[in-house]
């Protein structure tokens, strides 16, 4: 079996915010099959024991203890002595906490974590003197998720780099002034600012890269480092995320808000718009 062969196609079922917590009550020796993906996951043992490799290292976790498996690790677990193992696996794409590219403060400090720069410490113990905040803000996160209230995928997106901001102080971690991060959000910013205020203009992938002076490459590669997604997904969301807005908000005409927000062809647009929302643009009208 291949690394390629170990990819998980992980369900998180709405693009625009990439997440998705499972609730494991595995009651046999095997907790967790052999597997990566490119989402970052959180572990949190509720209940019994079991050892889960994480990379090369292997940890011992009970009830209690936090585990961390950064996008590309190969991770499995299985139980100890054959008993029951009660945990929550929280997986999300990192895009969801990327931030405003024109926040230098956010590249510096939870950039590093989501672009894989650095790396998130695989075992968080009760011990550690992180553990309490840490668990507090897990604990949330599930909580959010599983009663989903108004205005609970904000709250979720702020637990979750709460966590990613305690990390980037505690004393005993050592991070880099990461200035790269900076320059190239300095960099991205007329893109990210054409795009926000001009989002249902043309434009093309070309175009966009000659806004920042440089080759289309270096420019693909840069935008998805810095913001989590590639030039079509992002340009793509904003849209979406508007046409959602107009449908839910106004009479407008379905065929006239997909123009408005940029969309020549309503097929391509019904085919966009439930790709990255997972329901139709007439059900999200139905909704209003």
């Amino acid at each position: 079996m291949t690394y390629a062969n170990l990819k998980e196609n992980t369900w998180l079922p709405d693009q625009a915010f990439p997440i998705n917590i499972f609730h494991n009550l595995p009651n046999d020796h095997n907790v967790l099959g052999l597997h990566w993906h490119e989402h970052m996951e959180l572990i949190y043992m509720v209940e019994g024991e079991a050892v889960f490799d994480i990379g090369n290292q292997s940890f011992a976790a009970t009830a209690g203890d936090i585990l961390f498996v950064n996008g590309g690790q190969l991770h499995s677990g299985y139980s100890i002595h054959n008993q029951g193992v009660n945990y929550y696996a929280i997986v999300y794409n990192p895009s969801l906490l990327f931030g405003s590219v024109l926040d230098a403060h956010h590249a510096q400090t939870i950039g590093p974590f989501l672009n894989g720069d650095l790396s998130l410490p695989n075992l968080i113990q009760k011990t550690d003197d992180y553990y309490v905040e840490t668990k507090q803000w897990i604990l949330k996160t599930i909580d959010e998720f599983t009663n989903k209230a108004f205005a609970y995928e904000v709250n979720i997106k702020a637990y979750l780099q709460l966590i990613l901001v305690l990390f980037s102080r505690h004393s005993s971690i050592k991070l880099p002034h990461n200035q790269k991060n900076v320059r190239q959000a300095e960099m991205l910013k007329p893109v990210i600012i054409y795009l926000e205020k001009a989002f249902s203009n043309k434009i093309s992938l070309e175009q966009a890269a000659k806004l920042v002076n440089l080759s289309t490459h270096h420019f693909c590669k840069s935008f998805k480092k810095m913001t989590g997604r590639t030039f079509i997904e992002y340009l793509h969301i904003i849209r979406i995320n508007e046409a959602e807005r107009l449908l839910k908000k106004t009479e407008i005409p379905i065929t006239r808000i997909a123009e408005q927000v940029g969309f020549c062809n309503i097929n391509y647009f019904d085919k966009v718009f439930k790709k990255v929302k997972k329901y139709s643009p007439s059900n999200a009208r139905k909704q209003s």
